[in-house]
């Protein structure tokens, strides 16, 4: 069946979905994840079930066809800002990108979408490369990494330098810990409100804002005038031209949304990553040698990075096996009618949007980390609705290809640089832990020959 034809807008006379057979908890959903969670109601109920909620029930859509019909028409029958109104209000603004809808939204993605593309990183891959670099220079041999953290100050100093054109200096942490408290505290809920009134974290948020006021400041300046026009050049021409466009408020939290969309996102995806290379010796040989072949004939750039076939599916098939970002809420606005049950205005909806990942009918053997799967002849991933890591529609994410420049550089570095074994070398990931630590077994002479020169 055409996915589309298992929806249609407009009041319908249809059922509600029926409530599913189970019903998360705490203890459920820290054993199993979300995304299993769902993925065990989407293959016992449906792809389309209610949840008990203390408030009100919500709606949970799932599967390729709801990923289809997440992408082609919930603009028309969906709002995300409600739920972040919370956020909203802890950050002083009334909009930002992620929490904006319908023409607004619209009009803010395009300003945006030149400065999250992965176009203006073209001429910069070696400051990315260099500052990895930086990162692994004083790792001895026999020395324990602990994986995360470091990739997490990687990444922000990644992003400052290169996506911002500021760095972030001595705000990291602050930066980091005001970001991390709203979200824990205003999204996923697992932090008391508490938390917003402690000194720590209003140090935090104070130096945040006083980093996101200098940025907006030195490009106001124009202090570079040979670079190219970034994000907040873009923002502060759309400002320009019409003064309601954003407030300074927003403009700063504008400022600070790369870190806010990206600091955790690249940072656990780029250890889960090296995990699953560390975990497959025969894979790790492929894409090492792949790496080595690249760098022999010098630093990769735009165009040798896209020949790096084995690099590239490695980090597909990471973010199909270990989504970062799974599950999207949104309330309805205009009903509608979806796999035979109707959904009404005023209606809080979920979906997880990688259901699609573990479902055998598209992903053969879906548990086995298989890179060839986006091999030509396979590329299981083009079935429609099949792969959303990035989310879905008129929100998914802007700097997906940005991120993946990133992650890319950043790997391809560690692999030329250094040989790194897991410590224990049995360790096993689980979903709900990151705490993958290495040893660094090898210091490789390109390593010394980079730093040198």
């Amino acid at each position: 069946m055409n996915a589309a034809a298992i929806w249609k807008s407009g009041p319908s006379a249809a059922p509600l979905p029926p409530f599913a057979a189970i019903q998360p908890s705490q203890d459920l959903v820290s054993r199993l994840g979300w995304y299993t969670f769902y993925l065990e109601i989407y293959q016992q109920c449906g792809p389309i079930v209610r949840l008990r909620e203390a408030q009100q029930d919500r709606v949970v859509v799932g599967g390729s066809e709801a990923n289809v019909f997440w992408s082609q028409a919930a603009s028309a029958h969906v709002q995300v800002c409600d739920p972040r109104s919370e956020q909203n209000a802890e950050y002083g603004v009334a909009k930002t990108i992620v929490s904006s809808d319908g023409p607004e939204h619209i009009r803010l993605r395009k300003v945006a979408k030149h400065g999250y593309s992965r176009g203006i990183l073209e001429d910069r891959y070696g400051e990315v490369i260099e500052l990895a670099r930086r990162t692994i220079q004083d790792w001895e041999v026999g020395q324990r990494i602990a994986v995360l953290p470091v990739m997490t100050r990687l990444f922000t100093q990644q992003l400052g330098c290169v996506v911002l054109n500021h760095a972030p200096h001595s705000y990291e942490d602050d930066v980091r810990r005001f970001l991390y408290t709203v979200k824990m505290v205003t999204l996923a809920k697992q932090r008391s409100r508490n938390f917003l009134g402690e000194p720590v974290y209003l140090s935090a948020k104070a130096r945040s804002f006083e980093l996101a006021e200098q940025i907006v400041a030195v490009h106001r300046r124009q202090d570079s005038p040979q670079r190219q026009p970034d994000l907040i050049d873009d923002l502060l021409a759309a400002v320009a031209d019409d003064q309601d466009f954003l407030s300074e408020r927003e403009l700063q939290i504008a400022a600070l949304t790369p870190y806010i969309g990206g600091i955790e996102v690249l940072a656990i995806t780029c250890t889960l990553m090296l995990y699953t290379l560390l975990r497959h010796s025969e894979l790790l040989e492929r894409v090492s040698a792949e790496v080595d072949a690249i760098f022999a004939a010098g630093e990769p750039n735009a165009q040798t990075l896209q020949t790096m076939e084995q690099l590239y599916h490695t980090l597909l098939e990471t973010l199909r096996m270990y989504p970062v970002a799974s599950l999207f809420r949104g309330t309805v606005t205009q009903p509608f009618e979806f796999a035979g049950h109707r959904v009404e205005a005023g209606q809080p909806i979920s979906i997880c949007s990688v259901v699609p990942h573990f479902l055998p009918q598209i992903y053969p053997d879906p548990d086995r980390f298989d890179i060839d799967r986006y091999t030509k002849g396979r590329q299981e991933h083009r079935h429609p609705g099949a792969f959303a890591p990035y989310g879905l529609g008129a929100h998914a994410c802007l700097g997906a290809g940005q991120a993946e420049v990133l992650i890319m550089l950043t790997i391809a570095t560690l692999l030329r640089s250094v040989r790194l074994e897991l410590d224990p070398s049995d360790y096993v990931l689980k979903r709900s832990d990151n705490k993958l630590t290495v040893r660094v077994a090898e210091r490789r002479a390109p390593m010394a020959d980079s730093l040198a020169t």
